[in-house]
């Protein structure tokens, strides 16, 4: 599952988030408005997808155990909107010690994830 957040929105889209789908974090009329500053693009889950994204500061990557071994989180299409950029220190991935806990629990001592994939 997908989830953005802005400073003044909060919403999620499901399963049916798939490739041809535009997520925005935040968006004006005004010529020269900040966009970005305080959206964060959550994902959760696996299999999830989108034709482009933009304006997002930031990025977090939720693991729980329905999160398997060799899984990709995510997957961006296309650059149709730019090529989103994110500052590595607002990506954050949660719930790691308990994903590899769980995995480890089912014999997969090296687990192996791919959070984001695409342009």
């Amino acid at each position: 599952m997908l989830y953005w957040r802005s400073n003044n929105f909060s919403g999620a889209g499901g399963d049916g988030m798939r490739r041809f789908s535009y997520v925005l974090g935040g968006g004006s009329n005004l010529p020269g408005a900040d966009v970005r500053t305080g959206n964060t693009l959550q994902i959760k889950g696996t299999k999830n997808a989108a034709y482009a994204i933009g304006n997002f500061a930031k990025m977090q990557f939720d693991l729980d155990a329905t999160v398997a071994n060799n899984s990709l989180m995510f997957y961006v299409d296309t650059a149709a909107l730019g090529y989103q950029t994110f500052d590595w220190n607002n990506v954050t991935v949660s719930g790691l010690k308990e994903w590899t806990e769980h995995l480890a629990s089912q014999g997969v001592n090296a687990p192996i994830l791919t959070l984001l994939f695409g342009s």
